[in-house]
């Protein structure tokens, strides 16, 4: 079923791996990294907005198969689509304690939509999710069998599923939680001593990370700042939640009545679950799933509320919770069932679960049919055949290039470009106090263009267009099908000062055999050009 998986992302990539703003940032981590230049970011200063340990991994891979990150990225996330299948069906058999609860498992996370499309957009969360499931299936085990080197390496990969995604906090959480509360055998001196061990050895590698980035840049990336919830964040939640249970097509009445029946079996189970079951094989796995799954909840609402109101409540921040709750409900309901299972039983279940499948596998297989030929946010097909980029690839190597969408620009002409000036800050919504000079210092820009897509507007914490349009120094070069591209004529000639200058990213790596040489870095150092045979 794995390998079923990896070809499904496969195919469902054609076109490239899906590519979101986030991927951009770390396909251009990569890309620095591989150049000798550590994790930067997409300006060229420190990466701090996003762990590094998916860039690095990404440079790792692309290193290794000698292609460009990018090219890394879909069979990279193929291949942890497989490991998700296998390591989801073998914790379900765990805890279900026969290898059909792992098959059923592993079936409905493969037709799923939400991790067929987590695993085709070159996104961290398949990574963290890896590492994290790995950490807490460990923690598991030495629930069961008292073993240490077993807690040693879960702290490993509890402590990288932060350091690849910050949410991966949460499986670190539960583990120090599990330990705390299920190993309910062990004297309390000794409890207490391998809680505070997992605890600083999965922390260690973030606080390393936040210590050297934050020396550089400081850790002001984001801030502490009050964001209530609001309807459409609830929503949005809720339907994620819902297209678990049952696809989009499907009456949300009965996704919510199953999805309560399905709440209550869970809590019933926890709670009457008998005393001699704490160490039985695949007990402390459930109990450690259910409780990330509140855990991971908590961890990302509290920091909509408090930290980034961007964050979305959507499929993809809650997939980590789906992943969990598959594995735990299919091994618990494995666990219900008595020896031996009837006929008449094996028959209804095996019903059950072929329709729930076959109606996800649909929507699924539909979904899949257009992202093949269409391609996935950056890499659909309007997007790489847009004719504002094919003008900007003939703007003057020397000209600067400022855009609503300059990750955009980069992933697929390797042009350098920057951000227009922010208006309001994007995870707090409040206004940007110096986008009055930074305003004034772009249209001084001598020589800079602009391009305008009208696909991103909802970038909303952007001047509009009709601002830009406005501008006394800004006149009009060429209005196209997806957007308008832009000159700035100022007669001021201040260059342009920000932080780290226009420093960009390497290029795509060229193909074996290649000549490839970048001409973002013509007028770079000599020590900054990329001259490479492959």
């Amino acid at each position: 079923m794995g390998l079923v998986g990896a070809a499904l992302v496969w195919q469902t990539t054609l076109p490239g791996v899906g590519l979101s703003p986030d991927s951009v940032a770390y396909v251009a981590g990569a890309r620095w990294a591989l150049a000798g230049e550590g994790v930067r970011s997409l300006e060229g200063g420190p990466l701090i907005h996003f762990p590094p340990f998916y860039p690095l991994t990404l440079a790792a891979a692309a290193w290794v198969s000698r292609t460009d990150p990018l090219e890394a990225a879909r069979w990279f996330n193929a291949i942890l689509f497989a490991g998700l299948l296998g390591l989801g069906g073998l914790l379900a058999a765990r805890i279900g304690r026969r290898p059909a609860a792992g098959v059923v498992a592993a079936f409905l996370l493969l037709v799923s939509k939400d991790t067929v499309l987590l695993h085709a957009m070159a996104w961290s969360e398949p990574l963290a999710i890896a590492f994290g499931m790995g950490g807490l299936a460990l923690v598991a085990y030495h629930l069961e069998t008292g073993r240490m080197p077993a807690l040693l390496l879960a702290a490993i990969g509890l402590g990288l599923a932060p350091l690849t995604r910050y949410a991966g906090v949460a499986y670190a959480v539960a583990g120090v939680l599990g330990l705390l509360l299920l190993d309910t055998t062990t004297a309390q001196p000794r409890r207490t001593g391998k809680v505070v061990l997992v605890a600083l050895l999965s922390a260690a590698p973030l606080i390393l990370w936040w210590r050297l980035a934050g020396a550089q840049v400081g850790l002001a990336d984001r801030t502490i700042n009050y964001h209530p919830l609001t309807s459409w964040d609830l929503a949005k939640m809720r339907g994620a939640v819902l297209g678990w249970i049952t696809p989009p097509n499907v009456s949300p009445w009965l996704s919510g009545v199953s999805l309560g029946l399905l709440t209550l079996g869970l809590g019933g189970w926890a709670l009457r679950r008998p005393a001699s079951e704490a160490r039985a094989p695949g007990s402390p796995l459930a109990l450690l799933l259910l409780l990330f799954a509140a855990v991971y909840v908590a961890f990302v609402v509290g920091c909509r509320m408090v930290v980034d109101a961007a964050i979305l409540l959507d499929a993809r921040i809650l997939a980590p919770v789906q992943v969990a709750l598959v594995i735990a409900c299919a091994g618990i309901a494995g666990q219900w069932l008595r020896d031996p299972v009837s006929p008449r039983s094996q028959l209804t279940l095996a019903a059950a679960v072929l329709a729930l499948g076959a109606a996800h596998a649909t929507a699924t297989a539909r979904w899949v049919r257009t992202a093949r030929t269409d391609g996935l946010v950056f890499t659909k097909r309007s997007v790489r055949e847009s004719a504002l980029l094919n003008r900007i690839r003939a703007i003057p190597m020397d000209a600067l290039i400022w855009s609503n969408a300059p990750d955009v620009v980069y992933i697929h002409t390797g042009r350098c470009a920057r951000w227009l000036p922010w208006r309001l800050r994007p995870e707090s919504s409040r206004p940007e106090p110096g986008f009055a000079s930074d305003w004034q210092s772009f249209l001084d820009q001598p020589r800079a263009y602009v391009a305008w897509f009208d696909a991103f507007t909802w970038r909303s914490y952007l001047p509009t267009e009709t601002e830009l349009s406005q501008a006394p120094t800004v006149a009009q070069v060429a209005s196209l099908d997806d957007g308008t591209l832009y000159r700035i004529e100022s007669s001021a000639g201040k260059p342009f000062q920000g932080p780290g200058g226009f420093a960009c990213p390497p290029p795509p790596a060229p193909r074996r055999g290649e000549i490839a040489a970048s001409p973002v870095f013509s007028d770079c150092p000599e020590t900054r050009c990329r001259l490479c045979i492959r």
